[in-house]
C-alpha cells in the first residue's frame, strides 16, 4: 500500500472517528444519564468502533506527520497506537462484562492518556509546519489537554464542582474535549480534499 493511499484511509478514519465523538457523548447523557457511566454496551460497542477507526487514523496520518518531523512522528504513532489498541481492550471487557473494573478503570485511563498524547503530539507537529497548519494544529491541543483531565475526572469517579444548577467541572473538559472533532475534521479536509481551513470553526 502507497504512503499516499494510507494517507486517504486515515483521513476518512479521522473524519468517521470525528462523527462518533460527540454521539457518544450525547449517548452518556441521555441514555445513560450519568456523565460517570460508561458500562452501558450501546456505549462500548460505539467506542470500540471509534477506537478502530482512531487506530486507523493513527496508523495513517503518521504519513502526514513523518515529512514534517521524523522523530515527533514516530512517538505519536506509538503513543497513538498502544492507546487504540488498549482502548479497544478496555471496551471489548466491558462488553463481555469481564469482572475486572479496577483493571478496566486503568486500562480506560491509560488509553485515554496516550490518545491525548497522540492529539497533542500531532497538533504539535502541524502547528510547527506553520502557515496555515497552525489551524489545523491548535484545536488538538485544547482537545488533547480536554481529554486528559476528563479521563481523570471518570476515573476518580468525580465530576467537580457545579452539576446541579450548572455544568459541572467535568463537563467542561469534556466539552473542552470535543475540540478534537475540529482538528479530524480539517485533518480529513486537507488529507482527502486538498483543502486548507479557511476562517470559521471547521
Amino acid at each position: 500500500m502507497t504512503a499516499e493511499r494510507r494517507l486517504r484511509i486515515g483521513g476518512w478514519a479521522a473524519l468517521a472517528t470525528a462523527v462518533i465523538a460527540p454521539i457518544e457523548l450525547v449517548l452518556v447523557y441521555v441514555v445513560a444519564g450519568d456523565p460517570l457511566r460508561h458500562e452501558s454496551s450501546l456505549y462500548a460497542l460505539l467506542e470500540v468502533t471509534r477506537l478502530i477507526c482512531l487506530l486507523a487514523a493513527v496508523l495513517g496520518l503518521d504519513a502526514l506527520f513523518r515529512p514534517i518531523a521524523p522523530r515527533g512522528a514516530q512517538f505519536v504513532v506509538i503513543a497513538g497506537s498502544i492507546g487504540a489498541v488498549v482502548g479497544v481492550l478496555a471496551s471489548a471487557a466491558i462488553l463481555t462484562q469481564v469482572d475486572a473494573p479496577a483493571v478496566v478503570t486503568v486500562a480506560v485511563l491509560l488509553a485515554s492518556i496516550l490518545l491525548a498524547a497522540w492529539f497533542i503530539g500531532g497538533g504539535a507537529i502541524l502547528m510547527h509546519a506553520g502557515g496555515a497548519f497552525v489551524r489545523i494544529g491548535w484545536p488538538a491541543q485544547l482537545g488533547g489537554v480536554g481529554l486528559i483531565l476528563a479521563a481523570v475526572l471518570v476515573a476518580l469517579s468525580i465530576q467537580g464542582p457545579g452539576g446541579t444548577t450548572g455544568p459541572s467541572l467535568l463537563n467542561w473538559f469534556q466539552l473542552l474535549g470535543l475540540f478534537i472533532v475540529v482538528y479530524l475534521v480539517r485533518v480529513w479536509s486537507i488529507v482527502v480534499r486538498g483543502r486548507l481551513p479557511g476562517p470559521g470553526i471547521l
